[in-house]
């Protein structure tokens, strides 16, 4: 009887601690949620963005981090109970909101929305999860650090490949989303694919992450773009210590494809330009 009684009390201290702790937890994400700012989030987001990237076992498993096929990886972590999901408030159909373990919550949208749509839908989403006015919040940058609304995952992989069902969306800052938005657009061009599927997850971390772009201009010597992004990579802690050096040979081949593709969109354009007004 003593030791059952032992038990219970045991067991009641073990439930009242948990309730407080659960309540402090409530408390801390209350205060989380009415205090956030714009850079803020996008700094918690690419804090547990990284921190994933970095427990993963292969780079070949990232789409999970910036794209899904369909809900079963999401629900695989929700029933393991190490993350969370619930429906956009707009509109269910329109995409979720995910949150990995303490992480903030994230804006995950039908790939296939238009992007006037999911800029909409985000700036929704802050207003209700954050109080996060994203207008307002952008009035205090100068140009070149105005955040804008990204897709994680490639949306020129989107439209070619149909390869992803949601996508995350991601604030970034213009400065940094102009260069890899222009090697995405020049990527689209080249009409080859992406040389390494890795590779193309290494550089989706980098872009998340704020990390700039290379350069893929005529005259850009690839070979050291190669040798600066990787050195940023393993600056901003994006290689594991034991891992194997990043496939300089996939990722020169990359830039390549990028850069073939800038060539080609150019000479469209100047084509284009032509056709409309002819030399006399």
């Amino acid at each position: 009887m003593a030791r059952m009684d032992h038990q219970h009390i045991l067991l009641s201290v073990m439930s009242v601690r948990m309730q407080l702790q659960q309540s402090a937890q409530f408390e801390h994400h209350k205060v989380y949620a009415w205090n956030m700012t714009l850079d803020n989030y996008a700094t918690m987001l690419r804090g547990s963005l990284r921190q994933r990237w970095m427990q993963l076992p292969s780079p070949f498993n990232v789409p999970a981090l910036f794209g899904i096929s369909d809900y079963s990886e999401v629900d695989r972590r929700v029933r393991k109970g190490i993350a969370q999901r619930w429906p956009l408030n707009s509109t269910s159909q329109a995409g979720f909101i995910f949150q990995a373990g303490d992480g903030p919550k994230e804006c995950w949208v039908d790939a296939m929305e238009t992007k006037h749509d999911y800029r909409r839908i985000f700036m929704q989403f802050l207003r209700d999860e954050y109080q996060i006015d994203y207008r307002l919040e952008n009035t205090k940058f100068n140009a070149n650090g105005h955040y804008q609304i990204d897709h994680a995952h490639c949306c020129i992989s989107v439209m070619k490949k149909n390869d992803v069902k949601y996508v995350l969306l991601t604030p970034l800052k213009r400065s940094i989303n102009a260069g890899w938005a222009h090697i995405e657009r020049s990527l689209a061009y080249d009409g080859s694919g992406s040389a390494s599927t890795q590779v193309a997850n290494y550089l989706t971390i980098a872009k998340v992450c704020e990390l700039r772009a290379p350069s893929i201009a005529k005259q850009a010597n690839l070979h050291e773009q190669v040798s600066k992004i990787y050195g940023s990579m393993n600056e901003a802690g994006l290689l594991d210590s034991f891992e194997i050096d990043l496939d300089r040979t996939s990722l020169l081949q990359f830039l390549k494809q990028a850069q073939n593709g800038a060539e080609k969109a150019r000479a469209e354009r100047n084509r284009r330009k032509v056709a409309v007004c002819p030399r006399p």
